[in-house]
């Protein structure tokens, strides 16, 4: 899977469990110089913003999970998943105000957001910046 995950420590695994990077902080120092250099790659990024007690964030989690797998978003798309409640400072840079949501960036800017549990606008917006 190539699903990418930050956890409460800040590292940034993927989800066979392969560590990228690994560093306790206390603030947004994996956000700046790790994945904001992917952000601002070509490669477009989504990222599901999401809670552990979110009911909805469960229903779509796997939906985007398998999402991440499949061709041909798989080799155009670098996806990641964000806590909110254990990287508030990430959601709030970002603007997340309900869950889930999912944000894509290109090139260093936000191209396309979805709020909400609903796999068929997910799927939409990931077709749409895997074209980009």
């Amino acid at each position: 899977m190539k699903l990418t995950l930050l956890s409460s420590i800040y590292s940034l695994r993927n989800y066979s469990g392969q560590l990228f990077v690994a560093a306790r902080c206390l603030n947004i120092e994996i956000w700046t110089t790790t994945l904001s250099p992917q952000i601002d790659g070509d490669k477009p990024v989504i990222i599901d913003f999401w809670a552990t007690w979110c009911g909805p964030c469960k229903v779509i989690g796997p939906v985007f999970e398998r999402f991440s797998d499949q061709a041909p978003f798989s080799d155009k798309l670098e996806f990641y998943k964000v806590d909110v409640d254990e990287q508030q400072q990430i959601a709030s840079e970002v603007g997340i105000q309900a869950m889930p949501t999912f944000v894509a960036f290109h090139k260093g800017q936000a191209v396309k957001k979805v709020v909400g549990a609903n796999p068929g606008a997910l799927q939409n917006a990931l077709k749409e910046i895997s074209e980009l």
